[in-house]
């Protein structure tokens, strides 16, 4: 019993057992502190390369400013060059533009923390028409292959213009389209169309009728018909009147005194014509046809019949062109080249977005424009939507007014009781045909880049009332069968090898708008490009896309 005893209260060995124990204690501790300290250490490199992703994300931003800094040709972001098979892209767009075709797309830049960092951002730059703006998504990636981080960036910059001059800076006393301009046929009496101190300028053809009923010498098919016909305004075809044309001798370097000024600094044509009369310009061919030809072009064969003192095209000397320093908005223009005529004139483009906006909201109120278009056609304006003065009036208020409409694909018909309304009339996808006299500006415009809207191109054919009529958008006529008069500046983005850009009827009368200064506010028209940019939006991106 007591040997019993002595081994039940015997401790020897149990410090051994309390030491194993507290070991295995303190290990299993120490691996549970220490998978906690690598699980932080791992999120705080995480964290790292995201911030570091972030911050090579934010220099492409910074980057892709100074590149539009440096180059601000809007046509290299835009896509609109000739199109590849997948028909989305321009190759006229350089290596920083996401609408470049072919691989890689965007500029990659790397190593921006050092030469031998593990990092790169690719930054893409998207010119955005409707808003003339520049959307930028630059992508940062951070650390090598397979554990990166990667953080995205997206920007909105809208550029700086410099200061505009005094004076006209916008409008201008011209017909003009990209396109083509068609007088129409007048087969049974003599309605010419007079041109009042208003020039008519094409970047394709401008298409004389032969008419054929008539006696010589108002036959249209040589220089020779064409010269005597611009010498009669009261027959034939081309008639002038009221004085000399609003841009005198097309000298914009050094205007004559009196004559119409934009204010900008563009020498955009510096060779003046012999005479200050109205007159006509294409930068394809201005040629005759006859009642048997119904397209918009001038027909295959045909020669020049301009002059080269009272119309001008490709064929005459001085030749007709246009510069590059125009069609690109720069805000300079270098001399023309000897034995050429230029517009004399930039080319500014409206933005649609902007135009509209301003006809939601016209001064002191605080309209908002609908988020969705209703049935057609939608009018954004001041009136109700089936308004016969498309929200116009005749009194000098509404001379600033602009009437938005969307079209919605069809031919509209201007044609009010009132034939002293006055306004801006802007007409998305869609064809107008003007019956009645006006005054003001008319601008025809096509895209498919406004949002809630209707998209066209050029080429989108036009319906009445839901028919098909064999016209395209974008689109204007004065007339049918006899024209009006219009104290208008006319612009016409639309047309196509069947339906000029702008169509004149017989009888119509083509008359300067005087009184009128037609500057508008900022963000309704393509000023030249900036001269510095300012950052609009700016925002980190989730998805995994841009």
């Amino acid at each position: 019993m007591g040997t019993v005893r002595r081994f039940v209260s015997d401790e020897s060995g149990m410090t051994l057992a309390l030491a194993m124990m507290m070991v295995l204690l303190i290990g299993v501790m120490g691996a549970g502190l220490l998978t906690f300290v690598n699980s932080d250490l791992n999120t705080l490199t995480e964290e790292n390369r995201g911030q570091r992703a972030f911050e090579v994300a934010d220099a492409g931003i910074e980057a892709a400013k100074r590149q539009l800094a440096s180059n601000v040709d809007r046509t290299i972001y835009d896509g609109d060059g000739v199109p590849t098979t997948d028909n989305n892209c321009g190759n006229d767009d350089i290596r920083w533009s996401a609408l470049q075709c072919g691989a890689p797309i965007g500029m990659n830049l790397n190593h921006l923390y050092g030469p031998t960092s593990p990092d790169s951002a690719n930054v893409r730059i998207w010119y955005r028409s409707a808003t003339d703006d520049f959307r930028v998504i630059s992508t940062g990636t951070y650390g090598d292959p397979p554990r990166q981080s990667m953080r995205r960036i997206e920007a909105l910059f809208k550029g700086v213009e410099a200061a505009a001059g005094a004076g006209e800076d916008i409008g201008h006393p011209v017909y003009y389209t990209p396109s083509n301009i068609k007088i129409a046929q007048d087969e049974v009496a003599n309605n010419p169309v007079q041109l009042n101190q208003v020039s008519l300028y094409s970047l394709q053809d401008i298409l004389i009728p032969d008419r054929q009923a008539s006696p010589n010498p108002y036959r249209i098919t040589t220089k020779t018909e064409f010269t005597a016909d611009w010498s009669d305004g009261a027959r034939g075809a081309i008639g002038r009147s009221g004085g000399a044309d609003k841009l005198c001798d097309w000298n914009s370097k050094t205007p004559l005194r009196g004559c119409f000024e934009d204010g900008t600094d563009g020498p955009w044509n510096t060779i003046p014509r012999s005479i200050q009369d109205p007159g006509m310009a294409a930068a394809g061919k201005i040629c005759s046809y006859d009642s048997a030809i119904t397209t918009g072009v001038c027909p295959v064969g045909s020669t020049s019949i301009a002059d080269g003192v009272n119309s001008f095209d490709s064929f005459t000397n001085p030749q007709f062109v246009v510069k590059a320093c125009q069609t690109n908005n720069l805000p300079t223009c270098p001399d023309n080249a000897t034995g050429t005529l230029s517009p004399p004139f930039p080319l500014p483009k409206p933005i649609p977005a902007g135009l509209k906006d301003h006809a939601c909201k016209p001064p002191g109120t605080a309209a908002a424009c609908p988020s969705t278009k209703t049935p057609p056609p939608v009018s954004y304006f001041v009136g109700t939507p089936t308004s016969p003065t498309w929200g116009l009036d005749n009194n000098n208020a509404s001379n600033r007014r602009v009437a938005f409409i969307d079209a919605q694909n069809q031919t509209l018909t201007f044609q009010p009781s009132d034939n002293r309304l006055k306004g801006i009339i802007v007409v998305w996808c869609g064809r107008v045909e003007m019956k009645q006299d006006f005054e003001g500006i008319i601008l025809m415009l096509v895209g498919n880049n406004l949002p809630g809207n209707t998209s066209c191109d050029k080429n989108t054919a036009t319906t009445i009332a839901g028919v098909p009529d064999g016209k395209s958008v974008g689109t204007y006529e004065n007339g049918g069968p006899l024209g009006h008069r219009c104290q208008c500046w006319v612009y016409a983005d639309g047309g196509t090898a069947t339906t000029p850009g702008i169509q004149i009827d017989p009888g119509s009368t083509v008359q300067f708008r005087p009184g009128q200064d037609w500057q508008f506010q900022d963000g309704l028209f393509l000023a030249p490009p900036p001269t510095d940019f300012k950052l609009r939006n700016w925002r980190e991106l989730y998805q995994a896309g841009p």
